[in-house]
């Protein structure tokens, strides 16, 4: 999985490197911290990435609803108030459920 998100990092930032200036790649940052967001946002936007932070599912629900992103960076604990977080096969919280 880590294999998979490192590439999709570097697919993104290749697109970024090659496209014309024009075309900014659009990041959505997924989460609850304040300090997480804006230190992630910070840190692509010194790339020139196109970034749009939120705190919780449903504002980045409605972000996706209206938007196209190429890349999301999701807090895998994140919780919403009204929805438990989801577990993964470890029983750390870090994983991705599926229903």
């Amino acid at each position: 999985m880590a294999k998979l998100a490192r590439m999709s990092v570097q697919a993104v930032m290749n697109r970024q490197l090659h496209a014309p200036t024009s075309a900014q790649p659009h990041v959505l940052a997924v989460d609850d911290d304040p300090v997480i967001r804006e230190a992630i946002s910070d840190y692509l936007g010194q790339y020139d990435f196109r970034i749009t932070a939120v705190a919780d599912g449903r504002a980045m629900e409605a972000v996706l609803a209206h938007d196209v992103v190429d890349l999301v960076v999701l807090d895998l604990k994140l919780r919403d108030a009204d929805r438990p977080a989801r577990r993964g096969g470890s029983g750390d919280g870090a994983g991705v459920g599926g229903g």
